[in-house]
C-alpha cells in the first residue's frame, strides 16, 4: 500500500495562497500546507484553518531566505531582510559571518510563534527553499531543536525524479541556470541530511517528488507515472506488506494581483504573480486524479506517523 502525502507549502504568504490552499484542503486535493510564520497573512490565515469542517494538519515553513528576520538583530539579516538562498548556502560555513547561535535563535523564535498562532509545536517542519537541508550549521541546528522540543517529523526533498527531469523541456523553458544548480543543490544535500535527522530518531517519507513538478511541469500524467512507479517498486520489495510512505510538495494558490501586498515584508515575488500556482490548484483539484488515487490504493494522510 501506498500512503501520500501532499503538502500546500507557503501558506501565510499572501491572502490569495491562503484561500487557494483553503480550497484544496476543503476538496480532499492536499492533506496538510505548511506555514511561513513571518508572512504577512498568517495571523489572518491561522482564522481561516481554524474554521475548516475538519481542523487541517499544520507544520512550520521554516524561513530562512526570504523577508525579514523575527530576531532584530542577527548575522542572518542584510539590510534588514535574509540573505538569498543563494548567498546564504555560501555563508553558512562561515562561522565568522552567520553565527550558529543566531541560526539557532531565529528557529526558536520561528517555533515558537507558531505555537503563538496555532496553539501547538508543529507537528513537522520543512523548509522555504529547502533550507532545512542546507550544509553546515542549518540542518544540525535545526535537528537538534526539533530533538529538544520533540518534534519528529521533517521533509527529505531528495527527488529520485528530478535527475531524470533535468531535461525537461520545461524546466528548461522556465528555470535558468542558477534555478536548476539550486535544485540539483538541494537534491544532492537532502541524501546527505537524511543520517543528522534519523541521528536525532526524526521521521520523515520513504520517498519524495516535487522539484520536477513545480508550477507548469506539475501535470497529471507526471504525477500518475511517478506513483505508479513508486508502487510497484513497494510492492516488489523485500517487503511486499510494508506500508510506503511519498510526500508530495506542491505550490497551489490563486495570483496575487498586487504585488506590493504579502509576501514577507518585501512584497509578493514572480511566482506569486504568475499563474503557476493556479495551474498547480487545477491539478491538484482535478475529478480524474482523485480517482486515480482511488483506484490504485493510494490513500492521502498528513503525516509519516499516521
Amino acid at each position: 500500500m501506498l500512503n501520500l502525502i501532499i503538502t500546500a507549502d507557503d501558506y501565510g504568504y499572501n491572502s490569495e495562497r491562503n484561500l487557494g490552499i483553503k480550497y484544496c484542503l476543503e476538496n480532499g486535493a492536499v492533506s496538510r500546507t505548511s506555514a511561513m510564520v513571518n508572512g504577512l497573512a498568517c495571523l489572518s490565515g491561522r482564522d481561516i484553518l481554524n474554521n475548516l469542517p475538519k481542523k487541517a494538519t499544520v507544520g512550520l515553513h521554516l524561513n530562512l531566505t526570504e523577508g525579514r528576520p523575527l530576531q532584530c538583530h542577527s548575522s542572518l539579516r542584510q539590510y534588514g531582510f535574509f540573505s538569498s538562498k543563494q548567498s546564504l548556502t555560501m555563508l553558512l560555513d562561515d562561522d565568522d559571518v552567520i553565527k550558529k547561535s543566531e541560526v539557532k535563535s531565529e528557529i526558536i523564535l520561528q517555533i515558537n510563534k507558531f505555537k503563538e498562532l496555532f496553539g501547538l509545536y508543529p507537528p513537522y517542519v520543512d523548509g522555504h527553499h529547502h533550507v532545512h537541508v542546507f550544509p553546515g550549521i542549518v540542518r544540525d541546528v535545526l535537528a537538534s531543536v526539533m530533538s529538544e522540543l520533540n518534534i519528529r517529523e521533517v521533509r527529505m526533498p531528495h527527488d529520485g525524479t528530478f535527475d531524470e527531469a533535468r531535461d525537461d523541456a520545461t524546466l528548461n523553458e522556465t528555470a535558468d541556470g542558477s534555478l536548476r544548480d539550486f535544485l540539483m543543490s538541494v537534491n544532492t544535500e537532502a541524501e546527505k541530511a537524511k543520517s543528522v535527522y534519523k541521528h536525532h530518531s526524526i521521521k520523515f517519507s520513504d520517498h519524495f517528488f516535487g522539484l520536477s513538478t513545480m508550477g507548469l511541469m506539475m501535470t497529471e500524467d507526471k504525477i500518475k507515472n511517478i506513483l505508479l512507479k513508486m508502487r510497484s517498486e513497494a510492492t516488489n520489495s523485500k517487503t511486499p506488506n510494508k506500508i510506503t510512505t511519498c510526500e508530495l510538495m506542491a505550490h497551489p494558490g490563486y495570483p496575487c494581483t498586487d504585488p506590493t501586498r504579502g509576501g514577507c515584508g518585501e512584497g509578493a515575488d514572480q511566482f506569486a504573480q504568475s499563474t503557476d500556482r493556479l495551474h498547480e490548484l487545477n491539478v491538484l483539484n482535478s475529478t480524474s486524479l482523485k480517482q486515480f488515487y482511488r483506484d490504485n490504493n493510494i490513500h492521502l494522510i498528513s503525516l509519516v506517523s499516521s
